[in-house]
Parts: structure tokens; sequence; C-alpha cells
């Protein structure tokens, strides 16, 4: 899949997970709501807990979506798709204009129906990490049938 597609599957896909290791090298997937935005993988946590120290120990991380997965059979069991991966570095956001663009557009994309609500929500971005994984290497993967 070309970058284009890659990136057209990141606009859609609603979530991803998020892969990276800790002190003792051990793996750790994360699963993420996330936008894609200037050409990176923006999200949201806690500022504390297991992929946190996992991004500072290590912030080369992996991060993987698919989409429109369906069995089907057709001559044969298979199953259709469409995957992203990517390789790349994560990074704490600590511009607060930054961190609420990014929060707004994540408000946008998963509850558009209560935006009106957004400004109180701001009351809780001291207790929000922000975080960009800007890719090294992209992948894309799709079956068609």
């Amino acid at each position: 899949m070309d970058t284009a597609g890659c990136i057209e599957v990141l606009e859609k896909a609603e979530y991803g997970i998020m892969g990276s290791v800790d002190s003792d090298n051990l793996p750790h997937a994360t699963p993420l709501s996330f936008i894609w935005h200037r050409g990176a993988v923006w999200f949201h946590c806690a500022p504390q807990g297991q992929k946190i120290e996992n991004m500072q120990y290590q912030p080369r991380v992996c991060f993987t979506v698919a989409q429109d997965i369906k069995a089907v059979y057709e001559r044969d069991f298979t199953t259709l798709y469409k995957s992203v991966v990517i390789y790349g570095d994560a990074e704490c956001i600590e511009a607060e204009d930054e961190k609420r663009e990014v929060l707004q557009l994540l408000c946008l994309k998963h509850l558009p129906q209560h935006m009106e609500h957004f400004e109180q929500a701001l009351k809780a971005m001291p207790r929000t990490a922000v975080y960009k994984i800007t890719p090294v290497y992209m992948t894309g993967k799709h079956k068609r049938v």
C-alpha cells in the first residue's frame, strides 16, 4: 500500500494499538484512541502508568491500526482487511495550545455531538498527557477479493 493509502486508513481508523517495551525489554501493547494530524499519530492518556514509563525508557514505539476486516469465502477461506504499521518516536507534548488543539480534534473525531461540553472538559487538562508519535517508517497492507 502506498503512503496515500496508509494515510487514508489512519484517518478513518477509530482506534490503534501502540507497542512499547519496558526496562526489562518486555513488550507491552496498549489500545488507544488517536488522531492522524500533521503527519503524526497523537493520543491522550493519564500522565502516569506503564506506557508512560515505557516511552520514557524507550521512546521508539510501534503503532498499528486495522480496519474493514471481514472473513469471507471466495474459493477459499480468507480475511479482507486494511492495516498500517508505524515505527516512530513518541514524545510528550508540553505546549498548552498544542495539547488543547489535539484534545479538541480527538473530541471532534470521537464525540462530535458533544462539543458543547469541550470547554468544561478542559478543566482536566492538567491531569492529561498528550503524546505525538512521529513516524520513522510506515507500511501498509490490504487484501481485497
